[in-house]
């Protein structure tokens, strides 16, 4: 085998093979996609489960507020009833629910603050967990961007890559053809100028045969015809 055919099949062989790298990086390039897509989904399944969960936890807020008011004003009215009912008692009697009273409301209020201040919290907690699910998010797409950038950078080196071999190859394959035809050509006109010299030189005898042929078929003639 030529090295011109080594040559083209080991560069058929390189174009196979670059061939399956291409079908490698475009499976792991949708594959990319199809998980884009996937957390974009997930993004805004949690974003929308966040924001009901938000919404919850303000009803909870707003509910346990309304029942502590309620209680409040319950606790209210039963202490001003007992007042009513112990003013003939006596000043110490009447200082002694008083205190009582203050002391419920007092409790009932730290409760509900309590209450608020833990559902608050929870918010905030829930507010920073959706935060970092975000950050984390959109670090692995700008991760996947960069990766399939660098996918796009490499298949366009390789391109050029393989551009440059099967130019550099063709190239040379046409400077070789070009080199054979020109020495094929120097070689007929070599062989042209030879034979115009060995023509040159069988001229005059086939001029002598010719007569001596024409001289033989003359006489023949006449001794046919009984001149001689």
């Amino acid at each position: 085998m030529r090295m011109d055919d080594l040559e083209t099949k080991k560069l058929r062989d390189s174009l196979v093979e670059y061939e399956g790298y291409l079908r490698e990086m475009r499976q792991v390039t949708l594959k990319n996609v199809e998980t884009l897509d996937a957390i974009q989904r997930y993004t805004d399944k949690s974003a929308a489960g966040m924001q009901k969960l938000a919404e919850q936890s303000l009803d909870g807020i707003q509910k346990v507020t309304a029942e502590s008011a309620g209680g409040l004003r319950r606790i209210i009215e039963t202490g001003t009833s007992n007042l009513s009912r112990m003013t003939d008692a006596g000043e110490e009697n009447l200082n002694r629910t008083a205190q009582e009273c203050m002391i419920r409301l007092k409790g009932s209020a730290e409760a509900a603050l309590s209450q608020i201040a833990a559902a608050q919290e929870k918010n905030l907690e829930t507010a920073a967990a959706v935060e970092k699910i975000e950050r984390a998010i959109l670090e692995h797409m700008e991760s996947v961007k960069d990766l399939m950038k660098q996918s796009d950078d490499f298949t366009h080196r390789e391109n050029v890559k393989v551009y440059r071999n099967v130019q550099a190859v063709v190239v040379d394959e046409v400077k070789k053809q070009t080199e054979a035809m020109a020495a094929q050509k120097d070689e007929l006109a070599a062989q042209n100028e030879t034979l115009q010299k060995q023509n040159k030189g069988l001229k005059p005898l086939m001029i002598v045969t010719l007569l001596a042929a024409a001289t033989n078929i003359a006489l023949l003639v006449c001794q046919i015809a009984g001149v001689f």
